[in-house]
């Protein structure tokens, strides 16, 4: 008989194939997940804090990040949640492209999806001073 996957199934999908795209570097790809509705809120004491909303504030969030990271990876131990949000949380490694200093830190994002769009993405870091002394 046919099984209907619940929300929470449906979403791990869509987040794995999410983190499958950005880490992977097919960018065009990650963007199609974002909608004019999406919105990630970044620690406002970061260089590119505060609320990014609609594809155009996102890419150009990538875009920064991307310039100021030389390196970003997360290993992630696990991803918990149910219908209403995922939680993956694991350690970030990076490394500054302006200082060329490594560092490692706690990591956790809070995601909300509706249908294979993201409506909200919520990172939490472990330590946004540590951050900002390798970016800036």
């Amino acid at each position: 008989e046919h099984v209907t996957m619940s929300k929470e199934a449906r979403d791990r999908k869509t987040l794995d194939e999410i983190y499958g795209a950005f880490f992977s570097g097919e960018f065009e790809k990650w963007m199609g997940y974002w909608d004019e509705n999406s919105v990630i809120h970044e620690a406002e004491s970061l260089p590119y804090g505060g609320d990014h909303k609609g594809p155009t504030q996102i890419r150009a969030l990538a875009e920064k990040m991307g310039q100021l990271w030389a390196e970003f990876n997360v290993d992630f131990d696990d991803i918990c949640g149910n219908d209403d949000r995922l939680v993956a949380f694991g350690t970030c490694n990076g490394v500054g492209r302006k200082t060329g200093k490594s560092i490692g830190f706690s990591f956790a994002e809070v995601w909300v999806f509706k249908g294979d769009k993201v409506v909200e993405v919520t990172p939490i870091y472990g330590d946004t001073a540590l951050m900002c002394s390798v970016l800036l």
